[in-house]
């Protein structure tokens, strides 16, 4: 699937390019950490994990929490971002009632390890 091979190298470049441009430590904390997961979790799926598409739509909105709090609205980033949600709306996944849940839990589990993550910073 083309749309989806694009997607793959989107999201990898945008992991690169994320990795450049901030610290490990910014990349784990707060929103930005919670976007980075997102993307780290979007490659793992894309390349060994087809079955859990659906939880690629997760990934959708990313680009305005990074603009909100980085206040950047061009660049690389913030451009292919851009280009991966408009590739998931694209492929219309839908989504199951079991998936949803999922998808529901997965949030959960994330906001607590962002959470985790900057408590852990904030007593160092």
């Amino acid at each position: 699937m083309k749309n989806i091979k694009s997607l793959e190298m989107l999201v990898e470049k945008t992991i690169v390019k994320l990795n450049n441009k901030y610290s490990k430590d910014e990349l784990r904390r707060g929103v930005l950490g919670l976007i980075y997961l997102r993307y780290c979790k979007a490659d793992n799926i894309l390349k060994f994990n087809r079955d859990e598409v659906y939880k690629l739509t997760l990934l959708v909105g990313g680009v305005k929490a990074y603009v909100d709090i980085r206040k950047e609205r061009e660049g690389d980033i913030v451009e292919m971002m851009g280009e991966c949600e408009d590739i998931i709306e694209e492929l219309n996944i839908e989504i199951s009632e079991t998936e949803k849940v999922e998808l529901k839990n997965t949030v959960v589990d994330e906001l607590k390890t962002v959470m985790d993550q900057s408590q852990v910073n904030r007593e160092m």
